[in-house]
């Protein structure tokens, strides 16, 4: 089985989150523009985070893995999800990023008058100093909220659910559950897919030009 490059993987999997959530137009969604970065001087990932992710991963707390379509829907639909999408390769520092980000999600949700407690989704990356990871901590440390978990089945990748950021999550789940909600429901996994990797092409061309 062919592995998808990780962000369509991670944008797939965040709409199907919002379809179990039964609400993809009402999801909070924010996408982080990544074009003023310098691609030349990106820093990879050390050993020494992924010590800190695989410990993080131990905390002691209580996590409800949701194991089947009607759990994801069910506990979900009580929550307003949130979804940031963004890279591990994001080098600007994570608190001003995430200051940002909170104060137009403040803005957009008086707009919008939302009353369930929002519920942060992320993906399973392992913790860094700066990056996606290091973002979503910040947002979901300063809004108080909680955080849902998604990890890669393990045929797509081994040791995503073992280096996964674990603070503050309150539910786990598997990529392959969303699938499943897509799947059954009015979208089609390969049309969501398709989708996906038209709109990456189109930042690709508008980075590079």
């Amino acid at each position: 089985r062919p592995q998808r490059p990780r962000n369509e993987i991670k944008a797939a999997g965040s709409v199907a989150v919002a379809a179990g959530c039964r609400s993809i137009a009402a999801a909070s969604t924010v996408c982080i523009n990544y074009q003023s970065l310098n691609w030349n001087n990106i820093k990879h990932k050390t050993q020494s985070n992924s010590e800190e992710a695989r410990n993080n991963m131990q905390m002691p707390q209580s996590i409800t893995i949701l194991r089947s379509v009607l759990s994801i829907q069910s506990t979900l639909s009580s929550f307003h999800p949130l979804l940031i999408e963004g890279h591990t390769r994001d080098t600007r520092d994570p608190a001003i990023v995430a200051t940002q980000i909170i104060s137009n999600l403040r803005q957009s949700w008086k707009e919008r008058n939302v009353t369930k407690p929002p519920i942060l989704i992320t993906q399973g990356d392992p913790l860094t100093e700066k990056g996606i990871s290091a973002i979503t901590r910040h947002v979901a440390t300063e809004l108080g909220v909680k955080r849902c978990l998604i990890c890669l089945d393990e045929d797509i990748d081994p040791e995503h659910s073992m280096l996964a950021d674990r603070h503050d999550v309150l539910y786990e789940l598997k990529y392959s559950l969303l699938v499943d909600i897509l799947n059954n429901g009015n979208a089609v996994m390969a049309d969501v897919e398709n989708a996906i990797d038209e709109k990456i092409a189109l930042k690709n061309e508008k980075r590079l030009s």
